[in-house]
């Protein structure tokens, strides 16, 4: 943790991306909670009786809940990843600038 110490002005300023990553993955594994009551529901509806239409919107929901968990992952991942690279490009220019000094 102590080789962080220097990278502290970088990280506060991109807080936000990395505070937005956060919550964008907390937000897909609550989602992937989700998916199982669903398959619950809908498996516990053939015991009852098989509707096509309530199969079909059940398998439709799961579908959608696994887009909507994809999407919340792909962003918890792209905002992080995208702040880290301004950051390396921040410390490259950085260091280029002293090494000119010299």
């Amino acid at each position: 943790m102590s080789a962080l110490i220097p990278l502290r002005a970088y990280l506060f300023r991109y807080k936000a991306a990395l505070l937005g990553g956060f919550l964008f993955i907390l937000a897909a594994n609550i989602v992937a909670l989700v998916l199982p009551y669903v398959i619950r529901l809908a498996v516990d509806s053939l015991r009852t009786g098989v509707n096509v239409g309530l199969l079909l919107r059940y398998g439709l929901l799961i579908v959608l809940v696994g887009l909507l968990q994809a999407t919340l992952q792909f962003f918890g991942r792209f905002f992080p990843s995208k702040a880290s690279r301004q950051i390396e490009y921040e410390l490259r220019a950085n260091l280029f600038k002293h090494l000119e000094q010299l």
